[in-house]
Parts: C-alpha cells; structure tokens; sequence
C-alpha cells in the first residue's frame, strides 16, 4: 500500500514530525518495523535474500500489524 493510500504524500512522511518514531528489528518474525504514531504509520520490511516467502507469509504480518 502506497502512503497516497493512507492520505499521506512523500512530501507529508519527508517533513513528518519523528518524535515517537520507533524502529524494531527482529520484531514477531519480521525483519524491521518502522512505526510512526504521529501520522499512525507501521511499515514492515521483509528482506528476501535468497529465501522464499512463507505461506499466507504477507497476510499474516498485515494482521500483526493491523492488531
């Protein structure tokens, strides 16, 4: 999903206020999470090097995330 999406220009997260900003790696399985309360943004990033994604691997994070 795209931050447009969300109501949210590149313009809005480049001037975005980073006070709260809290960046986890290893976090539930996944391998970073950037979470933004300020603009209530969670980006999770999977790094896939040479490995497969796990079965339902996507929808199972979107619900973590979403929780």
């Amino acid at each position: 999903m795209t931050v447009e999406r969300l109501g949210l220009s590149a313009l809005d997260v480049h001037l975005a206020d980073l006070k709260g900003l809290e960046i986890r790696r290893e976090w539930k399985r996944t391998d970073i999470r950037i979470l933004l309360p300020s603009h209530k943004l969670v980006v999770v990033v999977e790094l896939k090097i040479e490995a497969a994604e796990g079965k339902n691997q996507l929808q199972r994070y979107r619900k973590l995330v979403e929780r």
